[in-house]
């Protein structure tokens, strides 16, 4: 099935998550050019201090989170940019606060003959967020420290 014939099948509460994704998607974007990447992990920890609320058991249901991912990982492969871990992890980090939900962006890197890939993912208290973003083969940046 054609990518725009799937958008057509959209719900009404899936197009407002891929819009949500998008927005979100967008302003990551411009703060990445704009902004210093300290302030930015900043304001994800400021967001999610700001959260009140404690999520609800169907905000942590993995599959809800999978979902999410998800449409963020949509709104980015149809956005007129690159595609960018980073950004998405930003995207659903800051959509994912917004619900109460604290998660941390996790900078790695693996190293193949002659390459060194980075990548970008998202992590909760309970391991990696999800499968779209969590790539097992990187190793957390920080825990290469000495």
């Amino acid at each position: 099935m054609p990518p725009w014939r799937r958008l057509a099948l959209l719900s009404a509460g899936e197009w407002g998550l891929l819009s949500l994704a998008y927005i979100n998607l967008l302003l990551a974007e411009i703060a990445l050019h704009l902004r210093p990447f300290s302030e930015l992990t900043a304001i994800d920890r400021w967001c999610a201090e700001q959260k009140k609320v404690q999520p609800d058991d169907a905000q942590l249901n993995p599959a809800s989170l999978e979902n999410t991912a998800q449409f963020v990982a949509l709104a980015d492969r149809h956005a007129p940019w690159e595609a960018s871990c980073l950004r998405q992890s930003f995207a659903l980090a800051w959509m994912l606060a917004r619900r109460g939900i604290s998660t941390s962006i996790k900078i790695g890197v693996a190293n193949t003959p002659g390459q060194v890939h980075a990548h970008a993912w998202l992590e909760t208290t309970s391991g990696p967020l999800t499968r779209f973003f969590y790539a097992p083969e990187f190793t957390d940046l920080r825990a290469c420290r000495s």
